[in-house]
């Protein structure tokens, strides 16, 4: 070699891009420590309101249920109304 030549610089021979990604778990931290907890809570409280609203619509249902049979039973109180029921079952038959 000779005393005036320069040795290549080897510290720009790489790619530009990410380098190293050694640093990309300490990016995971954050996420697992944060984002996950807040995702359960997410989870936990869109079940409890959709078995709030299955309640609700089953209640609702009965509920119905339970005015049609009702206002059935009231409408065929009366002597009239028997006997008409009972026509028109003889009538099917």
């Amino acid at each position: 070699m000779t005393r005036g030549a320069q040795l290549p610089d080897r510290r720009h021979d790489r790619q530009p891009g990410l380098g190293d990604v050694k640093w990309l778990p300490l990016l995971l931290i954050p996420v697992v420590c944060c984002a996950l907890p807040a995702l359960l809570v997410a989870v936990a409280a869109a079940s409890a309101a959709a078995l709030g609203a299955g309640i609700a619509v089953v209640a609702v249902l009965v509920l119905a249920a339970g005015v049609l049979v009702v206002r059935y039973r009231r409408r065929c109180r009366t002597e009239q109304c028997a006997a008409e029921t009972t026509a028109t079952r003889e009538a099917r038959a």
